[in-house]
């Protein structure tokens, strides 16, 4: 009896460690995303002072891409496409960022605040998207079915979040 009593115990133990292992993996590639996202704004503030400063035209993203890719050929994420979209993901939030971005920005993937952007230009609306993407665990596809669901209320929709409902 005492032997089965130390597997049970054993196979508790093994459970309370695997979800810990669990845990910290999840919140080891959230932590990874948030500072990627932290990256994305900064290459397109960056880009954003360059173009100001220097007078560069949209054709600084064109050869940073093609650059990046050529330097850091193992790294994926600079395209021209996404550099492009690093740039107005800094000039759509640059207005809310008091010294950190705002924490719902880091909570959502990449690919989120890109159907953000493209599909909602209210952005209390964007907001509350983002909120309802938290809150339900949507992906990018339920996310993008919501909107287009969602859009035919879309004023009524607004005018529920300005009002609180």
């Amino acid at each position: 009896m005492n032997k089965l009593t130390n597997i049970k115990n054993y196979q508790t133990f093994l459970k309370e460690i695997k979800e810990q292992i669990q845990t910290s993996q999840a919140r080891a590639i959230g932590a990874v995303k948030s500072e990627m996202i932290v990256l994305y704004f900064n290459v397109g503030k960056a880009i954003t002072q360059k173009q100001k400063e220097e007078g560069w035209g949209a054709m600084v993203i064109k050869k940073l891409s093609l650059d990046l890719q050529n330097e850091l050929p193992k790294v994926k994420d600079f395209s021209e496409r996404n550099i492009k979209f690093m740039h107005q993901f800094y000039n759509e939030y640059a207005h809310e960022v008091k010294g950190k971005l705002p924490v719902s920005l880091l909570q959502v993937s990449w690919s989120h605040n890109i159907v953000l952007m493209q599909k909602l230009k209210d952005r209390e609306l964007r907001e509350w998207y983002r909120q309802k993407t938290i809150q339900e665990g949507w992906g990018r596809d339920t996310l993008i079915q919501k909107i287009k669901q969602e859009g035919w209320g879309r004023d009524t929709l607004i005018q529920k979040i300005k009002q609180g409902e």
